[in-house]
């Protein structure tokens, strides 16, 4: 499934959130980050180098975890991948702009040949959805993103980023999806201080504060239930001659 996190320039990732998004996928984590108009990436099986970077660097930043569904286990498909007509696989570079994606993309192999019969030559080596969509992108423009299937996609240039489908705003970050979380729900530590204190059943409140004290005695003294509900029997009784 992935994780894609959009993280603006005035917040950070805490540690164990980076820990969380990777365990829950585990195939290798990148990060990415503007420096003089364009955008530098890392990819990394290092959780603490990602977290130190993330630190380290000022501006916008996004951090993508890999789980894979379409293409090999493998550090040369970890996000992101460069958006050219080589769509390199280096673990660290720096170009105009870069793709991430969450999701699944069937498609991809079909478009290739697509491309290629148009006279445009497929990069060599690992390939994924992902990375076909970098290179398709620098062919077609961002709009082609639309036409890949229901993923959420990532397009961060060095002036901008702009994200495609659904996503999940928390601590200030923008998650793709929210499956890294715990399933087991945190324990409530507000249980002691939220118990009612216990009340005598025989109690009677202040009268004053409820309004007409001779009917509110009659509902808390137990001893007139079987008069109370003949005077509202009785009183049901004159409402409906009343209305005659």
């Amino acid at each position: 499934m992935c994780v894609v996190m959009i993280i603006p320039k005035d917040v950070r990732p805490s540690l164990e959130t980076l820990r969380l998004c990777e365990r829950a996928n585990p195939h290798g984590g990148g990060i990415a980050w503007r420096t003089a108009g364009s955008v530098e990436w890392l990819k990394t099986n290092d959780v603490a180098e990602i977290d130190k970077l993330a630190l380290k660097m000022k501006g916008e930043l996004v951090i993508h975890f890999r789980i894979a569904s379409i293409g090999a286990v493998c550090n040369e498909l970890r996000h992101p991948f460069p958006i050219s007509k080589k769509s390199k696989l280096d673990e660290r570079g720096r170009t105009g702009s870069v793709l991430f994606q969450n999701g699944t993309w069937s498609g991809y192999a079909e478009a290739l040949k697509f491309a290629e019969g148009e006279g445009h030559k497929v990069p060599e080596g690992e390939m994924s959805d992902s990375r076909a969509a970098a290179f398709l992108v620098s062919i077609y423009g961002h709009e082609f993103l639309k036409k890949c299937g229901y993923s959420r996609w990532v397009v961060m240039s060095g002036t901008e980023t702009t994200r495609y489908g659904d996503w999940y705003k928390r601590d200030g970050i923008y998650f793709s999806n929210l499956h890294w979380l715990p399933s087991a729900p945190p324990k409530c530590q507000e249980t002691k201080a939220r118990a009612f204190p216990a009340v005598e059943q025989t109690e009677i409140p202040d009268l004053d504060d409820l309004g007409d004290a001779e009917t509110t005695r009659e509902l808390y003294d137990l001893s007139l239930v079987s008069d109370y509900w003949a005077k509202v029997k009785g009183s049901k009784q004159g409402q409906k001659i009343g209305k005659i």
